[in-house]
């Protein structure tokens, strides 16, 4: 399938805004290293889930963030306790994206419990037809019960 050329471009544009956005709140949260900057993390999540990135885009933007962050000038003892922040951030990050799947596969899993219901009525309803049909046709005759 190919994109138009102005969609390419838009999420092109959105890729690179959500990207700088998520650069600066993780480099917040690596220096400070507090629980409101993980709050800012999930806010991101549920932004990046409106704007139409999936998990494995945000992980993209994760990763990209986290070389440029990380590993240019930091000493190994510092990485680790940096990529280990980095870790807890994406973990929050990723939170309302995978909420949403998870409905989703919860909404299906209904849908086809629902179609299945359905499939079985329209039998019951088509039988029944058959049955009237053949009855006034006087194809089958209805038991003394049932007169």
């Amino acid at each position: 399938m190919r994109w138009p050329r102005r969609q390419v471009l838009v999420n092109a544009s959105v890729h690179a805004r959500q990207s700088r956005r998520y650069q600066a709140a993780l480099q917040r949260h690596l220096k400070r290293g507090r629980p409101g900057t993980l709050r800012l993390a999930k806010g991101l999540g549920r932004l990046a889930m409106t704007l139409g990135v999936e998990t494995l885009d945000l992980a993209r933007i994760h990763e990209e963030a986290l070389i440029t962050l990380v590993l240019p000038s930091c000493p190994s003892n510092t990485r680790d306790t940096m990529v280990r922040r980095a870790g807890a951030f994406f973990a929050q990050a990723i939170i309302p994206i995978e909420e949403t799947h998870r409905i989703a596969q919860e909404t299906n899993s209904h849908l086809s419990k629902l179609t299945v219901l359905l499939g079985i009525f329209f039998l019951i309803i088509l039988l029944t037809l058959t049955m009237v049909d053949y009855v006034s046709r006087g194809f089958l005759t209805m038991p003394p019960t049932l007169q």
